[in-house]
C-alpha cells in the first residue's frame, strides 16, 4: 500500500512539472522589452511557440527578464494574411526596448485569369460553355481549378482545351485551329476531245470530263488517246473549289524515246515515274530512266520524313531531261494509314499502282484522299477497288480474289484420249493372248 501512495505522488509531481514547463513563469526583478509592430489590428503574436498576446493600436508590449527565457524568433499571425516570422535580433537589457517590425500581406485572392488565343484568330472564345468574346483574349476572374475552354470558327473543328487556373496566376491557351476539309472538283479538257482520263492510276471517264468529291491534295493527272502521246500532269485540289486542266494532244509520229536522270537532296528517295516505282536516288551521281517515252510526265520522289515531291519533266527525243528534288521535312503533316487484307493471303499489294508489299499488310505514311487499292497473286485475277483514307487514323479493308478459270477442256481433250486408247490396246492384247 506504501509503495502504491509513493507511486502516485510522484505520478502527481511528473504533472505539475510538465504543466509548468509549458509555459514560461513569470519572473521578477529588472526587465527589458520588445515591442511589436504590425500593420493589422488584432494580430497574434507569439515568441517561438508561445502566444504573447494579440496587437493593439499597432502594437504589442511584451516584458522580458534577464533570468530568460531566451526566444529567438516571433510570428505575426491572422486568418486571411499571409504569417510573418522573422528572428529576434537579440535580448533587451535592463530597462531596454527593442522594436519587431511584422507587415501582414492578404492571402492572394482565390481567383486566376486565362489569356486565350488561336491561330487564325477571331475565334469565338467560351468559358465553361459561356462565351466570352472573340480572341486573342483575357478573361479576369476565372474560378481556380479545372476550367473548359473552347474556341470556334467558322469552316475550322472547334478546339477543346481543360486548363488548370492557381490562384492569382494567369494560364495561356493556345488553340491551333483545324480547318475542315471538303471535296474539290477536277474538270478535264482535251484537244481532241474523247480521251481517256486516269487520277492517280484509276479510270475516271472520257473528255471532257468533271471528277467531283476529290479530296484536297496532289493528284496526278493522265490523259491518254490511241495515236497521241500521252499526257500528265499533277493538280492540286483545293477544298470546293473547281480544279481545270487542258490537255493538248500531240499526235505520235514514230515511238522517239529520251533520258531522264534524277537526284534528290537528301538522297536515298523513291522514284516514281507516272507512279511507277522504279528506284531510289544515289548518295553520288543520279538514277537514269532509259528509254522515257516522249512526252509530259511526273516524277514523284517520296522518302520517310520528307513531304512528297511531285515535279513535271518534259522528255524530248533523244535528249536527257534532269529532275533535281529537294525535300522539304515533314511538318505536321497528317497522313492515314491502310491495312490491307485479302483472301487468299500472301498477294501483291499495289497502292496507287506502286507496289507496297504483301497482304497482310499495314502500310503508314498515306495521304489523305482517294487511292487505288489492287491485289495480284499467281492463279487470281487482279483485284482492285477505289479507297477514300483519312488522315490520322487507319482504314482497314479486305479485299477477296477470284480464281483463274481451270485449263480448258479442248487442252484436256487429246491427254485423255490418248489415255483412253492406251488403255483400250492394253485390254484387246490381253484377250488376245
Amino acid at each position: 500500500m506504501k509503495r502504491m501512495y509513493l507511486g502516485v505522488a510522484l505520478l502527481v509531481v511528473f504533472l505539475i512539472w510538465t504543466a509548468t514547463a509549458q509555459e514560461p513563469a513569470p519572473q521578477s526583478g529588472p526587465r527589458g522589452y520588445y515591442l511589436v509592430h504590425s500593420n493589422i489590428e488584432g494580430a497574434a503574436v507569439s515568441f517561438d511557440t508561445y502566444f504573447q498576446g494579440a496587437i493593439q493600436q499597432g502594437t504589442l508590449l511584451v516584458p522580458v527578464y534577464p533570468s530568460g527565457p531566451y526566444f529567438t524568433t516571433y510570428t505575426v499571425q491572422k486568418d486571411g494574411y499571409e504569417s510573418y516570422t522573422a528572428s529576434i535580433p537579440r535580448f533587451p537589457g535592463k530597462g531596454e526596448t527593442v522594436d519587431l517590425y511584422a507587415t501582414l500581406v492578404p492571402l492572394s485572392s482565390q481567383q486566376g485569369s486565362i489569356y486565350a488565343v488561336s491561330d487564325p484568330p477571331g475565334a469565338a472564345i467560351y468559358l465553361n460553355g459561356k462565351f466570352q468574346g472573340t480572341s486573342p483574349l483575357s478573361i479576369q476572374d476565372v474560378p481556380t481549378g479545372i476550367n473548359t475552354v473552347e474556341a470556334i470558327l467558322g469552316s475550322y473543328s472547334p478546339c477543346l482545351t481543360q486548363v488548370s487556373v492557381f490562384a492569382g496566376r494567369q494560364a495561356v491557351v493556345n488553340c491551333q485551329l483545324e480547318a475542315i476539309i471538303g471535296p474539290g472538283t477536277v474538270s478535264v479538257t482535251s484537244d481532241p476531245a474523247g480521251a481517256r482520263v486516269f487520277m492517280d492510276g484509276l479510270s475516271k471517264g472520257t473528255t471532257p470530263l468533271a471528277i467531283t468529291g476529290v479530296a484536297p491534295s496532289d493528284h496526278i493527272i493522265e490523259v491518254d488517246m490511241e495515236g497521241f502521246f500521252g499526257w500528265t500532269t499533277v493538280v492540286r485540289v483545293k477544298s470546293g473549289a473547281v480544279n481545270t486542266v487542258n490537255a493538248v494532244l500531240k499526235p505520235v509520229a514514230d515511238t522517239p524515246t529520251g533520258w531522264i536522270q534524277v537526284d534528290s537532296i537528301p538522297s536515298g528517295a523513291d522514284i516514281y515515274l507516272n507512279g511507277a516505282f522504279l528506284g531510289t536516288t544515289p548518295g553520288q551521281g543520279s538514277f537514269t530512266i532509259d528509254r522515257a517515252p516522249v512526252g509530259d510526265h511526273v516524277i514523284t520522289l517520296r522518302l520517310n520524313g520528307y513531304e512528297p515531291l511531285n515535279v513535271p519533266v518534259t522528255v524530248l527525243p533523244a535528249q536527257i531531261a534532269t529532275v533535281n528534288g529537294v525535300l522539304k521535312a515533314a511538318q505536321n503533316l497528317t497522313t492515314g494509314s491502310v491495312s490491307v487484307a485479302s483472301s487468299p493471303q500472301g498477294a501483291d499489294l499495289y497502292i496507287d499502282n506502286q507496289l507496297r508489299g504483301i497482304t497482310p499488310a499495314t502500310i503508314g505514311d498515306v495521304q489523305p484522299g482517294d487511292h487505288s487499292i489492287l491485289v495480284r497473286k499467281q492463279g487470281y485475277q487482279d483485284a482492285s477497288i477505289s479507297l477514300s483514307i483519312p488522315g490520322g487514323r487507319t482504314t482497314e479493308v479486305t479485299i477477296p480474289m477470284v480464281p483463274l478459270p481451270a485449263a480448258t477442256t479442248a487442252a484436256a481433250g487429246p491427254l485423255f484420249a490418248l489415255i483412253a486408247a492406251v488403255f483400250a490396246g492394253i485390254v484387246l492384247f490381253r484377250k488376245i493372248s
